[in-house]
């Protein structure tokens, strides 16, 4: 993470070849920190947002419970995933990814995108109240967001 340039590039790569071959192995394709980590490394290094969306879902699938920080992280950043591909499909039908992006201070602004964008326009409202009671300055984020102008 500290390296740039080519080196960067490098390790990512190296990275991603080993936590694959990890994921080969029987036992080691149910470690849900490695699939969290193969969605990260797709999705900020491969731009390969299919790729990040389904190892995301792997790691939440794995991880299994909402006491683990992989589950709500991989939930959190499956639902941006899904909302970058324009996937409101995806989003609707896993609402898991919704609520798991409720838990952190400045999630509720991007869940409330995602509502909006499956037409859950209650919803969306009701987080929009909690951005304003959490962040005042927000509203002006909020009038500018094309999310939720239509």
């Amino acid at each position: 993470m500290q390296a740039s340039g080519r080196d960067r590039q490098e390790e990512f790569k190296d990275a991603l070849r080993l936590l694959t071959e990890v994921l080969n192995n029987p036992i080691g394709s149910r470690d849900f920190v490695a699939w969290f980590q193969i969605g990260w490394l797709k999705w900020k290094d491969k731009q390969d947002l299919p790729g990040a969306a389904e190892a995301f879902y792997q790691a939440a699938r794995l991880s299994g419970t909402e006491g683990k920080p992989h589950y709500v992280s991989s939930l959190r950043h499956l639902a941006y995933i899904q909302y970058l591909q324009d996937s409101t499909k995806c989003i609707r039908d896993n609402r898991k990814s919704g609520a798991g992006c409720v838990r952190r201070p400045r999630s509720p602004l991007r869940c409330s995108r995602y509502a909006a964008k499956t037409l859950r326009n209650q919803y969306a409202l009701k987080l929009l109240e909690k951005c304003i009671d959490l962040r005042p300055q927000t509203i002006v984020t909020m009038f500018s967001e094309a999310d939720f102008l239509s």
